[in-house]
């Protein structure tokens, strides 16, 4: 699978920036922290993004110029930054609903599994093992 490929070549690094091991260990602490310093990385590229979005807003509102085109310019800014907001919303929307559908479906297959398991447990039990011997010839 080329996508665990690409996500076991990425660096793994703790919060004291200490290499990790590519291992999936979910017991291990350094490896939580360097998933959570790869959760967070968005989190903090979109906040960027928005104290940027944010200072050129307010550089274009406060600057003085004769003509309309600061207040165009800030329009467009604004409606640009209105766009981005409701379509980030639209993907956390999608994100969850998909979160929520995949939860369902994998414990119905934990359960289906289980249940699984005791049946033929149950019919191991109720079966005897001579009735599976028999020949071919």
């Amino acid at each position: 699978m080329w996508l665990a490929d690409l996500f076991h070549q990425f660096p793994r690094l703790n919060f004291a920036f200490e290499a990790v091991g590519s291992t999936c260990d979910f017991t291990s602490k350094d490896y939580i922290e360097s998933l959570i310093i790869w959760g967070t990385l968005p989190i903090i590229v979109c906040v960027l993004l928005f104290l940027v979005i944010v200072g050129l807003w307010s550089v274009k509102c406060c600057s003085k110029s004769s003509s309309n085109k600061p207040k165009s310019d800030a329009k467009a800014i604004a409606s640009g930054l209105i766009i981005c907001l409701v379509v980030s919303c639209v993907f956390i929307g999608v994100a969850i609903y998909c979160n929520e559908h995949s939860n369902k479906a994998i414990a119905m297959t934990v359960d289906g599994v289980d249940d699984l398991g005791h049946e033929l447990a149950r019919f191991g039990e109720k079966v005897p093992m001579d009735y599976f011997k028999y020949s071919l010839g």
